[in-house]
């Protein structure tokens, strides 16, 4: 947030800061008083790499035009920021009174601080992140008071976008659980099959240990009969000789 861009050298610092959209909340008195060209100030914008620049004008003149301003350019902004995705840069005139009513407008009713509902915090943490600013505290109280129904709405949005987070995270969570179990189960189940087949080579190989064994023992018993034989037909032969 800060004052509007006077100069080049303005645009391409916000380009380089990131920002892709522009949020003026000046008003058309403010142009005239300026010399402000909008068409030359968009493609300004745009031959810059911003995107977007939109304006939603907010008028200090008088109250209720004022806190009309505020709300539907926080609502702009809201836009902008968190349903498009875009890199805002926020800025009025001068970037004192407006731009920090409104930020701490938008704040406050689109629940974007953890104290959203305490605005001497939020005074206190935008003075940090802006000291320049100077917030009109009395319009930010009269927008809020006059939207609770709006900034209720919100509250309820970010508590059901809560539920809904955390009804994800659990059935991911069960998801998970269930996704381990079936791993844990197929490796279990790739284990023992691997077990039943070293069983099985371990028993083919035991058997044919076995058979080789059996095999080899006939040889060496036949092997064994046949010298027998042999014998027992040499001491034939020798006795018959001896008979002769």
């Amino acid at each position: 947030m800060g004052s509007y861009p006077l100069w080049d050298g303005d645009v391409h610092k916000l380009n380089d800061a990131g920002v892709n959209a522009v949020l003026d909340i000046q008003t058309s008195i403010d142009y005239r008083m300026r010399g402000i060209q909008t068409r030359q100030l968009t493609e300004l914008y745009r031959k810059n790499g911003i995107k977007q620049f939109l304006n939603s004008a907010v008028c200090d003149y008088e109250e209720e035009q004022y806190a009309e301003g505020l709300f539907k350019a926080a609502c702009v902004l809201n836009t902008l920021a968190n349903e498009k995705g875009y890199t805002v840069y926020v800025h009025d005139t001068n970037g004192v009174s407006r731009v920090a009513t409104l930020m701490l407008v938008y704040i406050a009713l689109f629940l974007k601080h953890k104290q959203w509902n305490n605005l001497p915090a939020l005074q206190q943490f935008l003075k940090m992140q802006y000291p320049q600013g100077h917030p009109n505290m009395d319009m930010v109280k009269k927008v809020i008071n006059d939207n609770k129904d709006f900034q209720n709405q919100q509250l309820k949005k970010l508590q059901d976008d809560e539920e809904r987070r955390r009804r994800q995270a659990e059935e991911s969570g069960r998801q998970k659980q269930l996704q381990d179990a079936n791993d844990e189960a197929e490796r279990i189940r790739l284990l023992r099959l691997a077990e039943a087949e070293a069983e099985k080579d371990r028993l083919e190989r035991v058997n044919y240990e076995e058979a080789e064994r059996r095999r080899q023992q006939q040889l060496e018993d036949e092997k064994a009969e046949i010298d027998w034989k042999k014998k027992l037909d040499a001491e034939r032969a020798r006795i018959d000789a001896l008979k002769i």
